[in-house]
């Protein structure tokens, strides 16, 4: 398994986390299991990636905003929202199962 690469940017931004690696990248796995099975649920075949993207997104709102929690990010900041909106969908775990 590979760590999300979110996981070891916030691990090497911030000096005090309030949580552990560990529980990061737990809170990590947690965002990209539900990304993977909103894509599985969506994928109809005739959707864009975007679409698909803007969809997984919506639905993992709760495991995202767990995340950041987790790293010490406000789970309402804007611009965290933006830069999630911006990245590609590239789930970064391999699919549950």
């Amino acid at each position: 398994m590979r760590v999300p690469g979110m996981v070891v940017a916030v691990i090497a931004l911030c000096g005090s986390l309030e949580a552990s690696a560990d529980e990061l990248l737990s809170a990590a796995t947690k965002v990209a299991d539900c990304e993977w099975a909103a894509v599985d649920k969506f994928d109809d075949g005739h959707s864009s990636l975007s679409v698909l993207a803007q969809r997984a997104i919506a639905v993992c709102t709760r495991e995202r905003f767990a995340m950041r929690r987790a790293a010490g990010f406000s789970p309402m900041d804007p611009s965290l929202d933006a830069d999630e909106r911006k990245r590609p969908f590239v789930p970064t775990l391999s699919p549950p199962g």
